[in-house]
Formats: C-alpha cells, sequence, structure tokens
C-alpha cells in the first residue's frame, strides 16, 4: 500500500496546515483513487486563483455584477441567446467549473469596451454573447447594427 501525504502551507506565516493521507486502493476513511487525488490538486488550484483574485476587489466585483447581470436576464426571457451571432441556451457558468463549455457558455459583453470609456458597472453598456462572439469582439468599438438578437 503506498501513501502520499498531502500537506497545504502557505509560505512567510503559516496560516493553516491541512494533511490528508492518500491510499491508493482506496480504502476506509482516505481520499482513494487518481480521480479524487486530481481532483483534490485542482480544487488547490482554485482556491489559489480564488485567493489570488479575491485581492483584486475590483475584478470580483466586475465578475459578480455580470453573472448577476446574466441570470436576471435568464429570469426576464428565460433563455439566453447571443445578441451577435443568435445562439440560443447559452449557460450561466461558475466560473472554476471544471465542466464548462466555451461554445456555449454566456457571458456579458461590453458594448462600449471599458478601456475605451464604457461604463463598467452599467446594465445598459451590457449584452448577452456567446464566448466565441465576446473573444472575437475582445475590446472593438461595433455599430449599433450588429446587435442583431437583443
Amino acid at each position: 500500500m503506498i501513501k502520499y501525504l498531502i500537506a497545504k502551507t502557505k509560505k512567510k506565516k503559516t496560516i493553516y496546515r491541512e494533511q490528508h493521507l492518500v491510499y491508493e486502493d482506496g480504502t476506509h476513511n482516505s481520499m482513494g483513487s487518481y480521480i479524487l487525488l486530481k481532483n483534490y490538486y485542482r480544487s488547490l488550484q482554485d482556491e489559489f486563483y480564488v485567493r489570488k483574485y479575491h485581492s483584486n476587489k475590483l475584478w470580483y466585483k466586475q465578475v459578480m455584477f455580470n453573472k448577476a447581470f446574466l441570470e436576471k436576464k435568464l429570469k426576464e426571457k428565460g433563455f439566453l441567446q447571443c445578441a451577435f451571432c443568435g445562439k440560443k441556451d447559452l449557460i450561466v457558468y461558475d466560473m472554476f467549473d471544471p465542466n464548462k463549455s466555451k461554445s456555449n457558455m454566456a457571458t456579458a459583453d461590453h458594448f462600449l469596451p471599458k478601456d475605451k470609456g464604457g461604463d463598467a458597472f452599467n446594465e445598459a453598456n451590457l449584452v448577452v454573447a456567446c464566448e466565441p462572439c465576446n473573444s472575437k469582439k475582445a475590446n472593438k468599438i461595433y455599430a449599433l447594427d450588429t446587435l442583431k438578437y437583443v
């Protein structure tokens, strides 16, 4: 039986320390199996990103505002549709969902980009877009007639 010791620590000051024994054969009271071990490492990675991005309060506030906008639009219409290409039934994913699919992921696009003077926290400046259209648009300024499905 092989044992692995996994420890989580922070460098400068030890704020917390958590240890788990992982047994290869998945016996009782262990995390067991390769998949569980992989998921555990993924959760450590997600924790790192959450801590990193939580320190950037404005970024986190923007993510929460955009998610609330998408959920509000979903309640209003019952479905989400890309304003640019018309793709329907887009899904609002959690930002750290490992199973999210970029092809059907709903995003909130700032029609007038933030770096070009667009208001980041104004719903009038947001439109629902699929991830491919939002990535394609990036920080370009489009004409209003490109919003065919609003």
